[in-house]
């Protein structure tokens, strides 16, 4: 039997190798000011939890690794991506001393980049499946209730953003209401008048060359 090797998962392995035993999964700070304190897989989970992520992260990444099946890879990268979101909460809470409410937990590199991986192996299955747009707004649908009922139940409190949000919540909206105001406004005002006048520049040849110079100039 010959065993073939996934161009993209020999990259995908790698990156997972790497995050899953070299670079730290969290980072314990005893406040917001002092520098954190790297901690592996290993050292921020329980001893039972450690390596059954270990164990998740490896099988996850032998399927990227190989010529399989797409449904496979489609699992081991929702399997993979799951695991992360719900134990880094977990990490929080066991980093976390009881009581403390000066200690931050944040996620570090390795968990990014494990994030990274398996995020590109699932971009990677869905465009091999070739989704109607119905399908992949089901799936963005499926994926932000994941993140939402995440939030809702809490498991992910004891990490530093959102200490850190529980703390400022009133400025957080403050500043978030003001964001979504000059965004929207900045996108209304190039609608009113870049729809109308690409509506223009396609149908007069003229206009199109002037306005086409000119956007280059600008965006030089």
């Amino acid at each position: 039997m010959t065993v073939r090797f996934d161009k993209l998962g020999v990259v995908i392995a790698a990156i997972v190798a790497y995050a899953a035993f070299a670079a730290p999964f969290a980072t314990f700070r005893a406040n917001r000011i002092v520098p954190g304190e790297a901690r592996s897989i290993l050292d921020s989970l329980p001893a039972a939890v450690g390596p059954l992520l270990l164990a998740i992260l490896f099988i996850a990444a032998i399927i990227a690794l190989l010529k399989t099946p797409l449904v496979l890879r489609l699992a081991a990268s929702v399997i993979a991506l799951a695991a992360l979101a719900i134990l880094i909460g977990v990490a929080g809470s066991f980093l976390m001393p009881e009581g403390n409410t000066f200690v931050r937990i944040s996620s570090a590199s390795g968990f990014w980049l494990l994030i990274f991986a398996f995020t590109l192996l699932l971009a990677d299955v869905l465009t091999r499946l070739n989704l109607s747009p119905w399908a992949r707004l089901g799936g963005l649908v499926i994926a932000a209730l994941a993140i939402g009922l995440l939030l809702a139940s809490g498991s992910w409190n004891s990490l530093s953003i959102l200490k850190e949000y529980a703390n400022r919540a009133d400025s957080f909206w403050a500043e978030g209401s003001k964001h979504v105001t000059l965004a929207l406004g900045s996108l209304a005002a190039a609608v009113v008048v870049g729809l109308p006048l690409g509506i223009l520049c396609h149908r007069v040849d003229k206009i199109r060359a002037g306005v086409l110079n000119v956007l280059n100039i600008i965006q030089t």
